[in-house]
C-alpha cells in the first residue's frame, strides 16, 4: 500500500464506521470521468491560486471544498436519478467556500446531506492529517500535492453520489440542473474581506 492508499483507506474506515459503505446502490449511475475531472481540474486550479496567497489556511479551503464536492457528487446523481443528466458541473466560488451542499437540490436531499456532514469532515481531517505527515513519502513516490488533493475530494464526490443512489424517496423532477452549469471564479478585484475566516 503507497503513501495515498494509505491516506484514502483513512477515509474509508471513517465512511464504514459511518455506514456508508453499507448504504444499497438502487440505481446505476455512470463515472463520467471525462466531467468529473474537468470540473475538478477546473475547481482546483481556482483554489490552488488562492489557497496559496499568503493569509490563507490550505487546511481550511480544502475543507470547504470537500463539503462542496460531497454537495456536488450528490447532485450529479439526484440529475441521472430525475433524467436531467448533467454533461458539465459548474464550479462557484462563493458556493464553495461557503461549504454549499448546492442550491440546486431539493430541500429533503439537502437535509439527508446535512445529517452526513459532521462524517464527512471527520473523514477530510484523517485524511488530510495523514497526508500532511505523509508529505515527503509522496514527494519520494512521485505523487503530487495536487493529486493528492485530487483523490480527497473526488472521494467527497464519490460519497455524495453514493448516498443520493442510496435515497428512498419520492424524486422531484421539478428540479433545473441547466442553470448550473457555468463558472464563478474569485474576483481578485473585487475582494471584500469575507474570507477573513478562512485565514491563519
Amino acid at each position: 500500500m503507497n503513501t495515498l492508499e494509505k491516506i484514502m483507506y483513512k477515509g474509508l474506515i471513517q465512511a464504514k464506521e459511518a455506514g456508508l459503505t453499507e448504504l444499497p446502490e438502487l440505481v446505476d449511475i455512470p463515472h463520467a470521468d471525462e466531467i468529473v475531472d474537468d470540473f475538478f481540474t477546473r475547481m482546483m486550479d481556482d483554489l490552488f491560486d488562492f489557497s496559496t496567497m499568503e493569509q490563507y489556511d490550505n487546511r481550511k479551503v480544502m475543507e470547504k471544498a470537500f463539503i462542496y464536492s460531497f454537495g456536488k457528487g450528490a447532485e450529479f446523481a439526484y440529475s441521472y436519478r430525475v433524467e436531467q443528466k448533467i454533461r458539465r458541473i459548474g464550479y462557484d466560488f462563493d458556493e464553495c467556500m461557503s461549504a454549499s451542499l448546492t442550491p440546486n437540490l431539493p430541500k429533503e436531499v439537502v437535509s439527508i446531506l446535512e445529517d452526513y456532514v459532521s462524517v464527512m469532515i471527520k473523514m477530510y481531517n484523517q485524511m488530510y492529517d495523514e497526508s500532511r505527515v505523509g508529505q515527503e513519502q509522496l514527494h519520494n513516490e512521485g505523487i503530487s500535492y495536487e493529486n493528492c488533493v485530487y483523490r480527497i475530494l473526488n472521494g467527497a464526490f464519490y460519497w455524495g453520489k453514493r448516498i443520493a443512489q442510496s435515497l428512498e424517496i419520492e424524486l422531484q423532477a421539478n428540479v433545473d440542473f441547466s442553470k448550473n452549469n457555468h463558472d464563478k471564479k474569485y474576483d481578485y478585484d473585487n475582494y471584500d474581506g469575507k474570507y477573513s475566516e478562512l485565514a491563519f
